[in-house]
This record gives C-alpha cells, structure tokens and sequence, in this order.
C-alpha cells in the first residue's frame, strides 16, 4: 500500500508513536508480582461478602470495627488478633465505640471475643467465609 493515500487497515497506522512505545516499555519493565507491589497507600483488603454485609446491617459504627478488625488480621495473617484502643484511632473509634462493635459482631455471631481486665481484647473472626479467607494475599 502506499503512504500517500490513508486506509485505516494499513498496519502503519496501528503502530504507537515512538514516544508512547517507550512509555509502554518503561512501564512493562517491573512487572507487579504481588498485590503489595500494585497497591500504594494503606488500604482494606478483601473482606468475604457475606460476613461485611451482616455486619454492615448492625447498628452504629460497628462496620467501621468490622473493616479494621479484617484490615488488622489480614496484616497478622491469623483470624484470632488483640484488638487495641490503638488500633481504631485512625478509624475514628474511641473505646467504647470499640466496646459497642465488638458487643455486636458477637451478638450477631460474627466474631468470638476473649476479655480480660487491662489487656486488649482477643477477637477472633467466625463465620463459613471466615474459615475459608486466604489470609496469605496481605497488604
């Protein structure tokens, strides 16, 4: 085919420009292996569907614990974690927020919730869904 006239099928003109070819080859250089590597910034892993949606239908700011208590044990890589006043800080929740949404989720059947006086209390997460969380893919 000539250059002077235009075809859109001309294979010419499915060709990127120099410059965005070199981009694309900078940018396919380090490949992102790991789910770390894709991500930038603290952020909440996967949470199995079922169990944040029972917990999102409980009262108050309980699905705030919910989300940091899942964030705090995928970190840990174990479903059973202490859960400290420090921990929900920067999620806006004091202690007896904390309290609150433990007393729930427990109610409700989602968590198990060890406590003893002047110690953070043990969660551990329950529910089929729990059990079967890859608590290997982590932040």
């Amino acid at each position: 085919m000539s250059r002077d006239h235009y075809t859109p099928f001309d294979s010419d003109n499915l060709k990127l420009p120099p410059e965005l070819a070199a981009k694309a080859k900078r940018i396919g250089d380090k490949p992102a292996s790991s789910v770390r590597a894709r991500l930038s910034g603290p952020y909440v892993p996967a949470i199995p569907l079922g169990w944040i949606t029972a917990a999102a239908k409980l009262p108050g700011r309980t699905v705030i614990v919910a989300l940091a208590l899942w964030r705090h044990a995928r970190m840990s890589r174990t479903l059973t974690i202490p859960l400290s006043n420090r921990a929900l800080v920067e999620w806006g929740i004091g202690y007896r927020g904390k309290c609150r949404g433990l007393s729930a989720l427990e109610k409700a059947g989602l968590v198990r919730v060890e406590r003893k006086t002047g110690a953070s209390p043990k969660v551990t997460i329950l529910g089929a869904d729990a059990d079967k969380a890859k608590l290997t893919e982590t932040p």
